[in-house]
């Protein structure tokens, strides 16, 4: 069977290292990003470079109209979505709660929260046996402190080093590592695993 995964947030960190591993494990993949089309198409040419076939479609995946003209450019382009990773997230620079505007709560809410929602709701039409697929797993991994650019967002690019005295295996995470759990759990290997997670967080 062909596999076809669409991963949310693939142009860089996490969703980038797990695009490039999808491309070695015969994956289709879907390279989905937001606003940094320049970082989502070198993640595509590295991941066609691995003998891939792969696009990448810009996409809020908090609008479910965009979420809908998503999972179509796959369907259309490299076939019914078998796997679905999603990792988009964002955050917003630290502050205090009674400083929080209403925008940036729901920002950020709009995106954690509803964006899964919505991409599970239309993975589950195309891989519900109810809707001709051939069946859904739901598994999680859950990342402790991993060397990415996403800190940055909350305003301090180096708080992993900063936190790594704390962790016991005194020191963060790398990027791929989180992407080895994510494909394990894809993968027939994992055909009994539902309902879990995997703890990524260096005994944290």
């Amino acid at each position: 069977m062909d596999k076809v995964v669409i991963i949310t947030g693939g142009s860089r960190g996490i969703g980038a290292q797990t695009a490039l591993l999808a491309a070695r494990q015969g994956y289709r993949i879907c390279i989905n990003y937001q606003s940094d089309e320049d970082a989502a198409l070198r993640v595509l040419d590295q991941v066609r470079a691995l003998g891939a076939q792969a696009i990448a479609v810009r996409a809020d995946v908090s609008s479910e109209d965009e979420v809908i003209a998503l999972f179509n450019r796959v369907d259309t382009e490299l076939g019914r979505v078998t796997a679905l990773v999603n990792n988009a997230g964002t955050v917003g620079h630290k502050s205090r709660v009674d400083e929080m505007s209403e925008f940036r709560i729901l920002k950020i809410l709009k995106t954690n929260v509803l964006g899964p929602i919505l991409c599970a709701k239309h993975a589950v039409l195309r891989m519900s046996p109810r809707h001709g697929g051939q069946g859904i797993r739901v598994n999680a991994v859950r990342p402790g402190y991993i060397f990415t650019d996403f800190h940055a967002l909350s305003g301090d690019p180096n708080r992993v080093s900063k936190l790594e005295s704390g962790i016991p295996m005194a020191r963060g995470g790398r990027p791929d590592e989180v992407a080895e759990a994510i494909i394990w759990l894809l993968s027939d290997k994992a055909s009994y695993s539902t309902g879990t997670f995997i703890d990524l967080g260096g005994g944290r």
